[in-house]
């Protein structure tokens, strides 16, 4: 029979034999011929061995070339079954599992016995090299041929192991060894490390609490020499204010409490400069049964000041934001809540719908005079001061703050009617009205005026304030100290106002604001010496009384624009006329505080190519009360330009000396209530007007009258020292003035006149 043909009987017969010879069988298959049943059994056999998950080949003798694999065997390799069939079996051994082989096979080859088992290595296909437990089996096929049949198993796992056990032993054993000689040298590399350490190290004796023995390193980080701190006791090195401290230590080590990890300490060096150190101390017990505690310390002291110095930027950051925060919401000047926060605390209560409350906005009286009069900081005195007061004498409930300048809002929560209203207004000018506050040498009593607004339903915050602002006004336009409550008529007086105001703009825009010439003449020799440019505000052919609109044009910011319209007017005017006449113009506070007012001037001059010096600008007292700095730079810039000042409505501010002495001014004019007030019973208004005059005439200054109604007024101005008159009796306002149809009277000539003289025309133009 063929050795493979058919290979499975072969092989079947083969391994057959080999399992009969295995159980005790003497016999030789080859000798035998096989039976039915035996072919069967063998076949089934082969089949087991086939499937099995143990390797299986069947191998020829003396070459041991593989004749038949199981599947598990070539996994075992990485092949496949056929991929290993007809190789030999050096072949997928590594190189040095070869010289092993031939041994084997040698002694095999002079009749040595073949093993029941071996282990050897065998090639992967991957490369990888895996041990592998052989059991080999001498069988005879029934051709007589001998054949080898093993059973291989992977043992590689196995090996790894006990490589790995063998190296960790021989790791033990150089361990110890290595420790062994380490134990040796300890005592020596630790007293070498602990010397040339940058961190200091000492041993401290727990009896005395002296140090026993201290490295260079602790040496130098408290600045002496190690003879210098060796014996000496650790309170010699700790600051004062840590005594205290370090004592509690040292209790609460002898009650045996536990040494902490780590501890931060403060030590003084020998500068007398603080070190701060990390401290980790270990308790031990010395050879001779004494207790020592070793410490390790390390220098910290540029970390602890960096974090000092970190901690104290953050508290100053903190303290800005909480500055930066206190300013988003309060009123630096008095410490009170700004108008933001006022305004959020009444949209608050809108929104909580948490009762009626009052809306209060006071204005100081007079406020700007205690300004002019005796200095900036003494305002803001007295607004501290009142700011001060007013908060003082608020109820619990109730809040404050200063919302500009020297006006506060006071909202008084809980108050549901006009009569509560008052009430809390009458409360504060009890408590706070006619208070004399202190500012250096001067004593300033306290009078105020209260706008109030109540809350209501679908109002605003904003809505609020204008209302007690409109309030306000109305309240000091009828006198000072006084209170108004915003009613219908308020509202009813602010809509007409903001009528009138939208009607001027439009007005302004269609050229109905134009400008009406006033003559101003000798009042000796009634000669005709010039003119004051007038605003008129012409509507439907019918003029609009000065009074019905030029505090609304303020108001409504319009005044600029009307003032515009006016000197470029009164400039065209001044061309015209024959030299030396002069044209004079007014300059509210608004024209003052605007710089684009005085080069209008400059420019309207250079353009008509009019005589700067026959020009005078009017400035009043009540102008350079609220705006002293900008009105030293508007008539600064007027000068420079050869322009004349004069100081209009003289005698009614608080300062005119003051003004006279610092300011350009080359000329005064005379309030019309002077004017008014001559031939009184009294007397005083004819010798105040001639004191005026004295003083004007002193200190060279040009002096014009107004409001000159009657001859006994111009006779009176006359022996008052005032030669220059402007007023009803000497002409009205008019559009165009024709000098040669002037029919002008001197005061000699309206004495002559009877009727006249006596007779005061109907005014109908109030800035006549």
């Amino acid at each position: 029979m063929a050795l493979l043909e058919p290979p499975r009987v072969s092989c079947a017969s083969c391994i057959a034999g080999a399992i009969m010879n295995s159980v005790g069988r003497e016999q030789r298959l080859g000798s035998l011929e096989m039976s039915t049943e035996a072919e069967q059994f063998a076949k089934v056999y082969f089949e087991a061995i086939r499937d099995s998950p143990v390797g299986f080949c069947l191998l020829s003798w003396g070459d041991f070339v593989y004749l038949h694999v199981n599947r598990a065997f070539a996994s075992m390799l990485g092949y496949e079954p056929d991929d290993l069939v007809g190789r030999s079996h050096e072949e997928i051994q590594p190189r040095s599992e070869l010289a092993e082989s031939a041994r084997i096979k040698g002694d095999l080859a002079k009749g040595g016995p073949l093993g029941e088992s071996l282990e050897r290595q065998f090639l992967h296909r991957d490369g990888s090299v895996i041990w592998v437990e052989i059991h080999p089996m001498r069988v005879t096929d029934p051709d007589g041929r001998q054949l080898v049949v093993s059973q291989y198993l992977d043992v590689t796992a196995r090996h790894q192991a006990q490589a790995e056990r063998d190296a960790l032993e021989k790791l033990n054993a150089d361990s110890n060894a290595q420790i062994q000689r380490a134990h040796e040298r300890l005592e020596h590399l630790y007293a070498e490390a602990v010397e040339n350490s940058h961190i200091g190290h000492t041993v401290l004796s727990m009896d005395s609490y002296r140090y026993v023995q201290v490295n260079q390193a602790f040496a130098d980080l408290l600045g002496y020499d190690r003879s210098d701190i060796e014996g000496h006791l650790n309170s010699e090195f700790v600051p004062v204010d840590q005594s205290e401290n370090d004592k509690a230590i040292r209790l609460g080590i002898e009650a045996g409490q536990a040494l902490p990890d780590l501890s931060r300490r403060r030590l003084r060096h020998r500068d007398g400069s603080d070190i701060w150190v990390d401290v980790s101390p270990v308790r031990l017990t010395d050879t001779d049964g004494s207790e020592v505690v070793v410490s390790q310390y390390a220098d910290v002291t540029r970390i602890v000041k960096a974090e000092q110095a970190q901690t104290l930027a953050e508290q100053e950051v903190a303290e800005v934001m909480a500055d930066l925060s206190f300013r988003s919401t309060h009123d630096l000047l008095t410490g009170l809540h700004n108008r933001q926060a006022l305004i959020d605390g009444i949209d608050q209560r809108l929104r909580q719908h948490s009762g009626r409350f009052a809306l209060l906005y006071i204005d100081i009286d007079n406020f700007k005079h205690i300004n002019d009069a005796i200095s900036h900081e003494a305002g803001d005195r007295v607004l501290e001061e009142f700011g001060r007061q007013l908060m003082g004498a608020i109820r619990g409930t109730d809040s404050c703050g200063r919302i500009g300048g020297d006006e506060f809002v006071v909202i008084a929560d809980d108050v549901a009617t006009h009569e509560d209203a008052v009430e809390v207004v009458h409360r504060l000018q009890e408590r706070i009205g006619g208070t004399a506050i202190s500012v250096g040498a001067s004593h300033v009593t306290i009078r105020f005026s209260v706008g109030i607004a109540m809350s209501r339903e679908n109002v605003s915050a904003q809505t609020l304030l204008q209302e007690a602002d409109t309030a306000l006004r109305r309240s000091k336009a009828a006198g000072k100290g006084r209170w108004q409550i915003y009613d219908d008529a308020t509202r009813h007086e602010a809509l007409r106002r903001l009528e009138v105001g939208h009607d001027l703009a439009k007005s302004l825009r269609q050229g109905e604001v134009t400008a009406y010439f006033q003559p101003i003449v000798n009042i000796d020799t009634g000669d005709l010496l010039g003119y004051e440019a007038l605003a008129r505000w012409i509507r439907q052919d019918t003029a609009v009384a000065a009074s019905e609109w030029i505090d609304i044009a303020e108001e409504a910011g319009l005044i600029v624009d009307v003032g515009q319209k006016v000197v470029a007017a009164g400039i065209h005017r001044l061309a015209e006329l024959p030299s030396p006449l002069t044209v004079a113009v007014n300059a509210s506070m608004a024209e003052v505080g605007n710089q684009d007012f005085a080069s209008l001037i400059e420019d309207r001059l250079t353009a008509e190519g009019a005589d700067a010096s026959r020009l005078i600008v009017e400035v009043t007292e009540q102008v350079l009360l609220q705006a002293p700095d900008s009105a030293r730079i508007f008539l600064a810039r007027l000068v420079e330009q050869g322009v004349q000042v004069h100081l209009d409505d003289f005698g009614t501010g608080y300062s005119s000396l003051t003004h006279l002495q610092e300011l350009p001014v080359t000329g005064i004019k005379l309030d019309r209530s002077f004017t008014a007030a001559l031939g009184a019973k009294n007397g005083r208004s004819d010798g105040l007007v001639a004191a005026l005059g004295s003083l004007a005439e002193q200190l060279g200054l040009d002096t014009v009258a107004e409001g000159v109604e009657t001859v006994e007024q111009a006779a009176a101005l006359l022996r008052a020292g005032w030669h220059t008159g402007q007023g009803w009796l000497y002409g009205m306002a008019v559009p165009a003035p024709q000098t040669a149809d002037l029919n002008l009277r001197s005061s000699k000539t309206a004495q002559t006149n009877g009727a006249q003289s006596t007779h005061r025309r109907r005014r109908t133009d109030v800035s006549a």
